[in-house]
């Protein structure tokens, strides 16, 4: 049995985008000083979060046998976010958000094993080869490995301090966004000489969004959890031993985003592609460039985006590999180790928009492949002692 209990703390004093960024479509358009868009925060006090966590874990090994040994046990986990944000009543009139609330979290997590030596040999358990570069164990005819458990993540101190700096009222985080003819006119030696543009250029309010945004964690925010199990073979024919895992992740309580302030009705479709859904109408879309401001497709036009954090996503993932390690001592070449390991694997995850690009509903979530679905994998290691005792080793991965 054991137990642990940590409190992390950050404190985010950067000031990001200070002096603002403009982008252009063409270089034509940079000779020109014609920007697509203007960006700049024009605000940004210092965020504090501070969080703490504890744990505490039992677990026992039941062994009725020398080939046959079961693992089982449990942990509890207790985690909290340590002081709240300032709260803003007219985001909470006017879109029902509140910024002054923050969850906390008590779960427990079981988890199993089990190791399995078929046919052991005459020590009754696994053997062991070692050189100078490598060790490696290996059962000569047969032992599975199997395992299966919930584990549970942990509160981080930065999303504490987002929410923070973020709440919509006066003195928090505040950008500017202008786009088309709301963005001011990109003047380079002003730029240079410290007038940095701090408000849309006249004529175009409806192309520029000034209006205070903010992130709150939802009622609904909780810590991701995931189910995991493996079963593993391994064994030897010849000289050659070789190992089979199989794992498989379920993940729920997934981070995502929402913008509370988002219109759930469309200004209009494009039916030449597939009815897309627009949220603001036309004269928020810049002719010239084709920049879109989002200010029409508020809610509430006091504020700009309100992300609300929760924790409504799933994803899932699955690898089988394959490892073979041929004993190369067993024929007489102790200084000379080779490894080949190919993987498969293929993870997929939910998300909205407002997680990942999406070429439609932005509050919809969709099944996509995962950022960390790498399909075929392959890795080969050469290590061998040289004369003089120096060590060479070589790696392959495709």
């Amino acid at each position: 049995m054991h137990a642990w209990s940590r409190v992390d703390a950050v404190r985010d004093e950067t000031t990001t985008d200070s002096r603002g960024s403009f982008s252009f479509n063409t270089l034509d358009d940079v000779i020109a000083r014609r920007p697509a868009s203007f960006t700049r925060t024009l605000a940004q006090p210092i965020r504090d979060g501070v969080v703490w966590n504890a744990a505490t874990a039992f677990v026992h090994r039941w062994a009725p046998s020398r080939v046959f040994q079961l693992l089982w046990g449990a942990r509890l986990d207790a985690n909290r976010f340590i002081g709240v944000p300032e709260g803003n009543a007219a985001l909470a009139s006017a879109l029902d958000v509140r910024t002054d609330r923050v969850p906390s979290s008590i779960a427990i997590s079981p988890r199993l094993g089990i190791t399995w030596y078929l046919v052991r040999d005459e020590a009754g358990g696994i053997s062991t080869n070692a050189s100078d570069l490598s060790r490696r164990s290996t059962t000569p005819s047969g032992m599975i490995r199997a395992g299966v458990g919930a584990f549970h993540g942990l509160y981080r101190p930065d999303a504490l301090a987002d929410a923070d700096g973020s709440t919509g009222l006066p003195g928090a985080v505040q950008r500017l966004t202008c786009v088309g003819a709301a963005a001011p006119m990109s003047d380079w030696a002003t730029y240079a000489a410290g007038a940095v543009p701090s408000a849309y250029a006249s004529g175009a309010p409806v192309l520029a969004d000034a209006a205070p945004a903010a992130f709150v964690l939802g009622p609904n925010f909780s810590l991701p959890r995931n189910w995991r199990a493996s079963v593993g073979w391994t064994s030897r024919v010849g000289f050659l031993d070789y190992r089979v895992d199989a794992t498989f992740a379920l993940n729920r309580s997934q981070a995502g985003t929402i913008d509370r302030n988002l219109r759930a009705s469309r200004a209009f479709q494009l039916a030449s592609e597939g009815s897309r859904a627009v949220f603001v109408p036309a004269t928020s879309i810049d002719a010239g460039s084709g920049a879109v401001s989002a200010t029409a497709s508020r809610v509430s036009p006091s504020f700009g985006t309100v992300a609300e954090c929760v924790s409504d996503l799933r994803s899932h993932a699955s690898t089988v590999t394959l490892s073979l390690n041929p004993d190369l001592s067993s024929l007489g070449d102790r200084d000379t180790f080779l490894s080949l390991n190919y993987t498969w694997a293929s993870a997929r995850t939910e998300a909205r928009g407002l997680d990942a690009g999406a070429a439609g509903d932005p509050r919809l979530i969709e099944w996509a492949r995962s950022p960390f679905d790498i399909r075929h994998q392959v890795i080969a290691q050469f290590a061998r002692t040289m004369p003089w005792d120096i060590g060479v080793s070589l790696f392959l991965a495709l």
